[in-house]
């Protein structure tokens, strides 16, 4: 009978240990591992007896060298890994050598830090049992170890750390080994120097996801190459995997962007996130999903909670990042997960049947809300606004169950156009026709109706006609000098028209705490005086493409949707910034009654309080001392937020310490072609138009409509924020423009008039030195 166990042949019943039982496993499933063998507790003893003698000097004769490692009983399992815990014995060429690193892994009883770590698992010392692995010393070009998913986050990707020669200089010799990083079947981190590395990588992720797939959970693998094929030495469970919550700013810097300030808060996240449940509700059925979790203030910042989100889309069988993914934000991969049904998936079957059908047919609905929305809105004109705080109160209680409803179409729409839109693009990319090449919204004049850019260029063109003495006092007094001139009767009144369709805009459609146009007509007229027209990149016609081919009824059909739902979100977009900007209008006669009686200091303080502290100030449950207190301090604190570096992700609810500005390389999202040099312009919101030159590099936190006219002068974008179907994406598409979307901390970073190059097509923007 062998001393020596050929590793295949261990099974559970023989109390082998979960390292020779993974190992085991590999082997039976036909991954390559060395040659390996269990030398059981029992078998220990006979240490020097002639069969094991004999069996070692065939090792090391077929061999050359080998191996030895422990595979206790409480190693390797879903609650300890106690990895590095137990010696290993590497390179081992004379039988005396292996003998006394068996004896060394069996003596784990006088290792120090095991002593430690066995007390704090909260394990028997006198419970662990200790077998010994015997394994062909392979003679390795590179070593490593391989997550499936990351072991600190929980997230979707595969990392691999490899290093030149033997893998124990990995944790022995403190070498800092090669990082890649693997999301989709894309590497999103990878060294700068990898020496020819890149295919090896390649192949170790491919193999380490097979193995994963088959052992049915997310692993980690110790793993070497010899220069011709690569072998699997160790496999583990990856523990620990009830992660924290995952927070993420990617989405919310589209909805969301920038510095939220209380009321805001306490108005915009409640609201929201109540249309996505009640997405997610006519999606799932019902749940127990609470709007406030759904979503974190870190910084003052937003951050949607996706550990929630994900396992919605996971219960019907698709991937936890199906919403980022639908709307642009997340990078593709030939990899990228798909749609897998699961039981639950089939369970849920005839609720998502409706689901779908319901939103095949959701422009119907869209078609007959839209003029509903609108009228509605006006029955909550400022003007006939009460002075009493009661029925101001029952007002915003009022536009908040309004704008509850606008606010699922606004959130429906654009995911439905994105949708449509991809699923165009990839249809027409079939016939050999780039969907970014195509005038999608030719001859439909609604677009030009609720877009202000169209509007300001026909405004300058009638300034530029008056006489240059009144043109250079508008220009120099701005509205208080159009004022003064009591002739321009028909220019003031249609920059009043101009005020009156489009002041409800501000520098962020989602947070009534900006000044709106109507509220800075200096503002609007310089942009009126300013504007430049730039020839925007020619598109054709979808005839024009097709060339006289036949498109087919699908691809109809799909460039149909596309074109209608594009025009449906500039309504409903339209409609829900006009809505949601009447807050501002009503706290502020909420404001001024309160700054009257002495509980705060000026009107503006009211955005520093949540909904529920003012009714608290109105009630007496809340004294004016403790508001103004209050404020002062949330003033304080956004001040100092203002321009930190904040993470795009943030796990669990601590708030992780605040980073000073970076200075790593920046590297984004292309979302619109082409290269360009120029000098840097930082824009933080609107009113820095005026500043802005022709062939600016633009680097701004996010964008919306209100926005537009800035892109006009624009050699290239950056964006904080951003995808693909984000407004600064499309607009840079449009205009033919570069565009660099989703670079972290962009505005700390960069400085204002240093020379950039910004690459359209890798998303690379490179810091050049000195001032243009």
């Amino acid at each position: 009978m062998r001393v020596l166990i050929p590793v295949d042949k261990v099974n559970r019943r023989s109390k082998a240990g979960n390292k020779a039982l993974n190992l085991s496993f590999l082997a039976r499933k036909g991954f390559r591992i060395p040659e390996t063998f269990l030398l059981r507790l029992e078998r220990i003893q006979s240490l020097a007896s002639p069969e094991l003698r004999e069996e070692m000097r065939h090792l090391l004769n077929a061999h050359g060298a080998l191996a030895v490692r422990s595979s206790a009983n409480v190693e390797d399992t879903s609650q300890n890994s106690f990895a590095g815990q137990f010696k290993s014995f590497l390179d081992l060429k004379t039988e005396e050598q292996v003998v006394e690193a068996i004896r060394e892994v069996v003596n784990w009883n006088s290792l120090e830090q095991l002593r430690s770590y066995v007390e704090r698992s909260s394990l028997e010392r006198e419970s662990i049992v200790m077998n010994v692995i015997v394994q062909e010393m392979v003679s390795p070009v590179y070593s490593g170890v391989v997550f499936t998913c990351n072991p600190l986050t929980g997230l979707n990707e595969t990392i691999v750390e490899a290093v030149s020669g033997r893998g124990d200089a990995l944790v022995q010799d403190g070498v800092t080994p090669e990082r890649w990083v693997d999301k989709w079947g894309t590497w999103i981190e990878k060294p700068d120097s990898a020496d020819g590395s890149g295919a090896l990588m390649k192949k170790v992720v491919a193999e380490a996801k097979k193995i994963a797939r088959v052992y049915g959970k997310a692993v980690d693998l110790e793993w070497v190459y010899d220069g011709t094929d690569i072998y699997w030495l160790q496999l583990r469970e990856i523990t620990a995997l009830n992660y924290p919550d995952v927070y993420s700013n990617h989405i919310p810097k589209e909805f969301l962007p920038g510095i939220i300030k209380p009321l805001v808060w306490s108005i915009n996240i409640p609201l929201v996130n109540g249309a996505w449940i009640r997405l997610f509700t006519e999606m799932i059925g019902k749940n127990d999903i609470d709007p406030l979790r759904l979503a974190r203030s870190f910084y003052y910042r937003a951050y949607f909670n996706m550990g929630v989100i994900g396992s919605i889309f996971k219960e019907l069988g698709m991937p936890a990042e199906t919403l980022e993914l639908l709307l642009g934000i997340l990078v593709e991969g030939p990899d990228k997960p798909k749609f897998k049904p699961t039981s639950k998936t089939f369970k849920k079957l005839p609720r998502l049947t409706v689901f779908f059908i319901d939103k095949l047919l959701f422009g119907r609905r869209v078609r007959k809300k839209i003029p509903e929305f609108r009228e509605q809105s006006k029955s909550f004109d400022i003007d006939d606004l009460t002075t009493e705080p009661d029925k101001i109160m029952k007002r915003i209680d009022a536009l908040y169950g309004f704008n509850s409803e606008i606010a699922y179409y606004n959130i429906v729409i654009p995911l439905l156009m994105s949708l449509y839109n991809r699923l165009m693009t990839s249809s027409l990319k079939k016939i050999g026709i780039a969907a970014d090449s195509l005038n999608i919204v030719e001859g439909i004049s609604e677009i030009k109706r609720l877009d202000p850019n169209y509007e300001l260029k026909r405004l300058h063109a009638v300034f530029s006609e008056l006489p240059v003495n009144e043109r250079s006092l508008i220009a120099a007094e701005g509205y208080s000098g159009l004022l003064k001139l009591q002739n321009l009767t028909g220019f003031r009144k249609e920059f009043d028209g101009f005020l009156a369709t489009f002041g409800h805009l501000s520098a962020s459609g989602n947070d009534f705490s900006f000044t709106p146009w109507r509220e800075d007509p200096d503002h609007v007229l310089s942009m009126i005086v300013k504007f430049e027209d730039i020839e925007q990149k020619s598109l054709i016609t979808l005839e024009e493409a097709l060339q006289g081919r036949k498109m087919g009824l699908w691809r109809k059909f799909l460039y149909n949707k596309a074109r209608k739902f594009r025009v449906y979100r500039e309504e409903i977009s339209s409609i829900y910034t006009y809505s949601y900007g009447l807050f501002r209008d009503h706290f502020l006669a909420l404001a001024r009654i309160l700054v009257e009686q002495g509980r705060i200091d000026i009107e503006k303080d009211i955005f520093y309080l949540s909904m529920s502290e003012i009714r608290a100030l109105l009630n007496g449950g809340l004294n004016g001392e403790e508001a103004r207190e209050t404020v002062k301090k949330r003033r304080l604190e956004i001040e100092a937020y203002r321009n930190i570096a904040v993470p795009s992700i943030i796990f669990g609810d601590e708030v992780p310490p605040a980073e000073e500005k970076e200075t790593s390389a920046l590297k984004g999202t292309p979302t619109s072609r082409g290269y360009y040099r120029g000098k840097v312009r930082l824009v933080h919101d609107t009113s820095d138009f005026k500043r802005i030159e022709r062939g600016d590099v633009l680097v701004i936190p996010y964008s919306d409509v209100a926005w537009t006219p800035l892109f006009a002068k624009a050699g290239a974008v950056i964006s904080e924020s951003g995808g693909v179907l984000s407004h600064s994406s499309i607009i840079a598409r449009e205009y033919g423009i570069p565009a660099v979307v989703s670079v972290r901390s962009a505005l700390s970073i960069l400085r204002e008039g240093e020379s950039v190059l910004v690459d359209g097509y890798t998303g690379k923007i490179t810091v050049e030195s000195g001032v243009m």
